[in-house]
């Protein structure tokens, strides 16, 4: 039987396929689906609104929100890797706190030195990766906070991305 009259998401648990090809389209349909889904999500953390401006501050100000744009908890796996002056200082893994489109906040090994460029490795439920590189601008313990200037989404190892 012919894996081309079946839906492709079934394709891709079945393993009657006629040939390597089909099964290949039917991962990489998978795999746009995917990218796509992200990449919404992505967008969706770029149009929450930012919160609104508390009244100008009293002597003693704890709760006023500072961030640019709100934050989201989520939970996921990350792989982190922190250079100095392009020289790789530290490297680990931990979990993602909350995110926006601006920032992450994540869990470390121990403590990072703030200033210094990072770059994160997400990865995702859907086995997609979200490469994002930034200036790590807090580090606390066990956590720490990279402001986000660039993202890439990339296919995991041994998949390509289908155009």
């Amino acid at each position: 039987m012919c894996g081309q009259d079946i839906p492709f998401w079934r394709r891709f648990t079945d393993a009657e396929y006629c040939c390597k090809q089909h099964r290949q389209q039917a991962r990489d349909q998978i795999d746009q689906l995917a990218v796509s889904r992200l990449t919404d999500y992505v967008e969706r953390l770029q149009e929450v609104p930012a919160p609104a401006q508390a009244p100008e501050p009293g002597p003693i100000d704890v709760g006023r929100e500072r961030r640019a744009a709100p934050r989201v908890a989520t939970v996921l796996e990350v792989r982190y890797r922190v250079f100095s002056d392009g020289t790789l200082t530290a490297s680990g893994r931990g979990r993602t706190v909350n995110m926006s489109k601006t920032g992450i906040l994540f869990t470390t090994e121990g403590r990072l030195p703030e200033g210094d460029s990072a770059e994160l490795l997400v990865a995702w439920p859907t086995g997609l990766r979200m490469i994002v590189g930034g200036r790590l601008v807090r580090c606390h313990g066990a956590h720490a906070a990279i402001a986000c200037q660039s993202y890439k989404i990339a296919s995991p190892p041994g998949r390509a991305q289908s155009a």
